[in-house]
């Protein structure tokens, strides 16, 4: 989405006299299908400022549903202080990361297999006389951990959400159930 803004901020200003509205008209015509998208067409923004507000917001929030870590918590990893609790923590990011799914990852595997959007895993660089012969991952063919402890699928299963292509899949957040009641 990222790429999106640089990109048509970058044809948007070699228009001269362009108009905030038609700008913004553009750049929701340019977005792909997701939860932004939808968003932003049902709200009650006008102007391309109040879109990339609105954009900053979204992208926050995805970060956040993500299990993105404060800064500070990255800079003690990196000094090696509290690996007892930074294992525990990041198992439990896992969890709430994987949380944001409302069906199990090999269900989200299972249904959009072999599509083009579903990028190639990387192959496990483990060597094969020490992987664990009794778990099998769907997403790399291959033995050494489950499909539900992949990581690569995760990765790739985030990345696709973050660009809005798995919707059906995301858990309704409370917040925006209460403000749907509200209104």
């Amino acid at each position: 989405m990222k790429e999106y803004v640089r990109r048509f901020n970058h044809e948007a200003v070699l228009i001269p006299d362009l108009q905030d509205g038609i700008a913004y008209t553009a750049f929701l015509n340019g977005l792909l299908p997701g939860r932004f998208k939808f968003s932003l067409a049902e709200s009650k923004v006008t102007i391309l400022v109040d879109a990339l507000r609105k954009l900053q917001d979204f992208i926050q929030a995805t970060k956040i549903c993500a299990g993105d870590e404060p800064q500070h918590q990255k800079n003690r990893k990196r000094s090696g202080e509290g690996r007892d609790f930074q294992l525990d923590k990041r198992s439990k990011q896992n969890e709430e990361r994987a949380g944001c799914f409302h069906t199990s990852l090999l269900n989200i595997l299972m249904e959009i297999k072999g599509s083009p959007m579903l990028r190639l895993p990387k192959p496990i660089e483990t060597p094969t006389n020490f992987r664990n012969k009794n778990k099998y991952c769907e997403y790399h063919q291959d033995f050494g951990h489950t499909t539900s402890e992949c990581r690569e699928l995760k990765k790739a299963l985030h990345e696709m959400a973050d660009q809005g292509q798995l919707n059906r899949f995301l858990k309704q957040r409370k917040g925006a159930n209460q403000n749907q009641h509200d209104a």
